[in-house]
């Protein structure tokens, strides 16, 4: 039988934008993705036009955040496209890239196109962040 792999990194990637953190309770839900350009992975997501449908956040609704998964057909695809059925994260602790930098504890703010950050409003309700991290790197958001 040919040899498959013949190297190996010595550590496993820890951060990968939009998966699960770690192996805590999480809950996750379907909803198809209604946004035209599709909803990437990490992003926040709020409630579509229609029952059962999702739209990438605007800032002043927040369902949920949008989970990596390797089950899509286009290996290097890194969103759910229009009318996927996305898995989408209500509580449990995922990793998103933070708009503006924050600290461990922080309160947790939805911003434009399904960004966010930290500050006073609009607040994610039950949401805070789990790590510390500069503006635009992964961090841990703990939902619910």
């Amino acid at each position: 039988m040919p040899t498959v792999q013949s190297t190996y990194a010595d550590n496993i990637t820890n951060a990968v934008l939009g998966a699960l953190a770690n192996l805590e309770s999480a809950n996750l839900i379907s909803r198809t993705v209604e946004h035209v350009d599709g909803i990437g992975f990490g992003i926040a997501v709020m409630q579509g036009t229609e029952d059962k449908e999702v739209l990438v956040s605007d800032g002043s609704a927040f369902l949920g955040v949008a989970v990596r998964t390797q089950s899509i057909e286009d290996g290097t695809a890194d969103k759910w496209a229009q009318l996927d059925t996305a898995r989408i994260i209500t509580k449990g602790v995922i990793w998103v890239a933070n708009s503006g930098g924050v600290s461990a504890g922080d309160p947790v703010v939805g911003l434009a196109a399904g960004a966010l950050g930290t500050g006073s409003s609009p607040l994610v309700e039950g949401a805070r962040w789990d790590t510390t991290a500069a503006d635009g790197e992964l961090a841990q958001l703990r939902l619910g």
